[in-house]
């Protein structure tokens, strides 16, 4: 069960986190998810990821709804070329799809100053770029780029990110997480691991009662 939620918080945040991001206009429809909907909201939003005219010509978002095996020629030829708003949606698109395939090392040059060019996806940035590391095996690396999602950009929700990975060695960061994220799937996913070990902590209990009323064995919990 604990591997089941991890792949579908997985899916969250990687597919369906990089159709909110590169296209606004799916925003709407990936809303009907419910839990998107309580923490997403809180993200930037400019011209940039809005639909624009600009956007009817663009290369880019056409290729969301492939495989990434299907775009991945494609999205490196554009990463490729020169700077342009295209050019820094495929870098991301293509670095979030080689760390879902598990290739760190192959993502991290795409991520490079990429949170300089295109700064609205900036926090969004270094967490691919700290799940690169992680990847990799170098959490030293991994840490740095949580502390600075921690310093620069605390009122983001990736920062609960952030706070899950510090706080696998420092359990203060999930109490963090815990207080002011909790609808972030990724605080959810801690609790539940604690349930998981020690089903009697009617705190705990209460908490996913609360802000994840529609998860797996919630209902049962009422």
């Amino acid at each position: 069960m604990q591997k089941v939620r991890k792949n579908q918080i997985t899916w969250v945040l990687g597919s369906g986190m990089v159709l909110c991001l590169l296209l606004g206009s799916s925003l709407f429809a990936l809303r009907k998810t419910g839990v998107l909907e309580r923490w997403i909201q809180a993200a930037t939003t400019t011209n940039l990821l809005d639909p624009t005219k600009e956007d009817k010509n663009s290369a880019v978002l056409p290729l969301v709804s492939l495989s990434s095996e299907e775009r991945a020629a494609q999205l490196e030829e554009i990463a490729s070329g020169a700077k342009s708003v295209d050019q820094y949606r495929a870098r991301y698109l293509l670095a979030s799809d080689l760390i879902l395939q598990q290739k760190g090392l192959a993502a991290l040059p795409w991520l490079e100053g990429l949170e300089s060019d295109y700064p609205v996806l900036a926090p969004h940035i270094l967490f691919k770029r700290s799940q690169a590391y992680e990847l990799n095996g170098e959490r030293t690396e991994a840490i740095k780029v949580w502390e600075e999602m921690l310093e620069n950009y605390a009122d983001q929700p990736t920062t609960a990110e952030a706070l899950y990975g510090l706080g696998k060695t420092n359990p203060e960061y999930w109490e963090r997480a815990i207080a002011d994220y909790p609808n972030h799937p990724r605080t959810q996913e801690i609790v539940r691991s604690r349930l998981d070990k020690n089903p009697k902590q009617l705190d705990l209990l209460l908490f996913m009662v609360k802000n994840a009323p529609e998860a797996n064995g919630v209902g049962s919990m009422r």
